[in-house]
């Protein structure tokens, strides 16, 4: 039995939606998924992973081939200090060569875990602007990134997350959406950890992704939780096709922190009821400097 947690009563509790079980349906899967078993999983999570594939198809979008996006790999100071004068607290004085294209395609021997893939499968991961794609990479403040330009080379059909909570969580419509949100903050928070702690975390959104590309998906969509922007997760990196290439240099990184909220003195006693009724009851389970050529227009 799965116990509901303090989230899944304030996302609603166990009333039905139209597709999902409860509003903690994806709780419950990624609990199994992460702590009981992965490869042959039980009846509720693939009944979770049909009605998941059905909601979605209700809401497909294609993507268009003439929309630009973006990937960006960070260089690393040996190839930049070969190539030019490169300081990280100088301004770059000579061109730099970006990355070759082969360099900026995953290769599948050197892949590790990633929110769609396990190691040795590739997957494409782009965003919908540049500071968006340096900021997934991690890119420091003096650091050079190889930016390459990337089309569709066909229409491609792909679900949208929004890491957004639904205005309300009122009837079945509105359960289904709490559990599109669930799953789109799973996509879009990252794991900075070791290879040991991705594996577990990234295992839920991998099962997944893996369920939409068997339903004829060609990807996903994500909102990025570093950045402003959106990221494309395809299934086939072949469908992206690679256009022009350029280096940028990172010029700062901020991070804008929220004050402090107070902590409540007491919960509602309405929460408190909803709450142990739950537990009472299981369910079946960046910022970059402007290159001084080759920018994007």
């Amino acid at each position: 039995m799965i116990r509901h947690g303090l989230l899944g009563t304030l996302l609603g509790g166990s009333f039905p939606g139209d597709y999902f079980a409860n509003a903690a349906a994806y709780f419950a899967f990624e609990h199994e998924i992460k702590s009981r078993r992965r490869y042959r999983i039980s009846l509720a999570s693939e009944r979770f992973l049909d009605s998941l594939v059905s909601y979605a198809e209700g809401k497909v979008n294609l993507l268009d081939t003439e929309t630009t996006y973006y990937r960006a790999v960070v260089m690393s100071p040996k190839v930049l200090q070969q190539q030019s004068s490169w300081h990280f607290r100088q301004p770059r004085r000579f061109p730099v060569q970006p990355l070759p294209e082969e360099r900026m395609k995953p290769d599948p021997a050197l892949v590790s875990h990633g929110r769609a893939n396990p190691p040795n499968i590739a997957r494409l991961y782009l965003s919908t602007d540049v500071q968006t794609a340096a900021s997934e990479v991690r890119a420091y403040k003096g650091a050079g990134v190889s930016i390459a330009e990337v089309r569709l080379v066909r229409p491609t059909k792909v679900a949208v997350f929004r890491d957004l909570l639904p205005d309300t969580t009122d009837g079945p419509a509105g359960v289904d959406l709490g559990v599109w949100a669930a799953i789109g903050r799973a996509f879009a928070s990252p794991v900075a950890g070791d290879f040991r702690e991705r594996s577990v975390e990234y295992a839920p959104t991998q099962v997944i992704a893996e369920a939409f590309e068997a339903a004829g998906f060609d990807g996903l969509v994500h909102q990025s939780a570093v950045a402003g922007g959106q990221n494309v997760v395809l299934f086939d990196p072949s469908i992206g096709q690679f256009g022009e290439r350029y280096v940028q240099k990172v010029a700062r990184v901020q991070v804008h922190l929220h004050p402090p909220s107070p902590l409540p003195t007491e919960f509602p006693e309405t929460l408190l009821t909803s709450l142990q009724s739950n537990l009472e009851v299981g369910t079946s389970s960046e910022a970059l400097s402007p290159s001084s050529k080759n920018s994007p227009g």
